[in-house]
């Protein structure tokens, strides 16, 4: 597994654990691995092809979920880590006989976002930032590899530690600032982080599938107020602000050519991307994944709600960290 670090990996390491598989994960020299772990450890870096062979060797199944997170930073980064690691691993699972599960993102359907619903036959829009552009072409590397692979496009993905949609959101929250998009009545697109699990390990064990991209959203129907009016009653904060949708755009837009004309390389206060991805109705369909792995059970929001909750309440300062290279 790659990315066993992250928000993700982490939890899909502990399933996996419990269910009596053996895992060996692939992460950077120096990577904190949990001592709890039973786990074989291979460390390298996702860009280089020996250690990615290496790592690969003798593995039935690889759960690809290395990438740079953040919609911003150098291009360089998440061209190397999302781009060419994706194209490396899946020429490794290629040579290794080894299923690939490749977790992508909604963001690959960049401005198609906003005409949803978008189902996996829906074409691509144009990327309205550089994580769209990456992940749209980690999918090109994985699909035109000779692996047996699944890619699964989660939507946007909480439960406790998940650094945009706890994180950072109730950071942005606690400190007054704009939280919610537009008047915030469209669906937020929410997947709880266990039933994102599901549909991973569904994509894995499945054999001969006849598709090999699938969505992965719950159908809480929950709206972006309703979720940010949520967290802001879990930290005890008032409600959150809104901006218009036009002016997000706006700021976003100077904010970039700003940025791009000044060299810069952190985040930006707003994006493109961020703006797309929540100033519109996420309307994800799941039929191809249902049709496919059948009725899935899923989880309420309540459940999520509560994960959230407990995780807050012991970690109240917690901030978010973007940028990482392994999430």
């Amino acid at each position: 597994m790659t990315g066993a670090t992250g928000f993700v990996g982490r939890r899909l390491v502990k399933r996996l654990l419990r269910e009596g598989h053996d895992v060996r994960v692939f992460d950077l020299p120096g990577s904190k691995i949990p001592k709890k772990w039973d786990v074989e450890v291979v460390s390298g870096d996702i860009a280089d092809a020996e250690s990615v062979t290496e790592a690969a060797a003798g593995a039935d199944t690889i759960f690809h979920l290395a990438a740079f997170i953040g919609d911003y930073g150098p291009w360089s980064r998440h061209e190397k880590v999302t781009v060419e690691g994706t194209r490396l691993v899946a020429g490794a699972a290629a040579a290794s006989g080894a299923r690939l599960v490749v977790s992508s993102s909604i963001c690959a359907y960049g401005t198609a976002l906003r005409n949803g619903p978008v189902t996996e036959e829906t074409p691509r829009g144009k990327p309205t930032g550089r994580y769209d552009r990456a992940k749209q072409l980690q999918e090109d590397a994985a699909l035109t590899s000779a692996a047996d692979v699944a890619i699964v496009r989660p939507a946007n993905v909480i439960g406790a530690r998940s650094g945009p949609w706890v994180l950072a959101l109730t950071e942005t929250i606690r400190k007054g600032e704009p939280a919610i998009i537009g008047d915030g009545s469209g669906n937020a697109g929410l997947i709880y982080i266990e039933n994102l699990l599901d549909i991973l390990l569904l994509a894995a064990e499945r054999a001969e599938l006849p598709h090999r991209v699938f969505n992965a959203c719950d159908r809480y129907g929950v709206t972006w107020r309703q979720y940010a009016e949520d967290l802001a009653k879990l930290i005890g904060a008032p409600p959150p602000k809104m901006i218009p949708r036009h002016t997000a755009w706006m700021v976003a837009n100077a904010a970039d050519a700003l940025w791009r004309a000044t060299g810069r390389q952190d985040r930006p206060p707003l994006t493109r991307s961020t703006v797309n991805l929540c100033g519109y109705p996420m309307l994800i369909d799941m039929t191809r994944t249902e049709e496919t792995f059948g009725p899935l059970h899923s989880r309420p929001y309540s459940e999520a709600l509560v994960e959230i909750a407990e995780y807050l309440d012991k970690n109240p300062s917690r901030t978010p960290t973007v940028g990482k290279a392994f999430g």
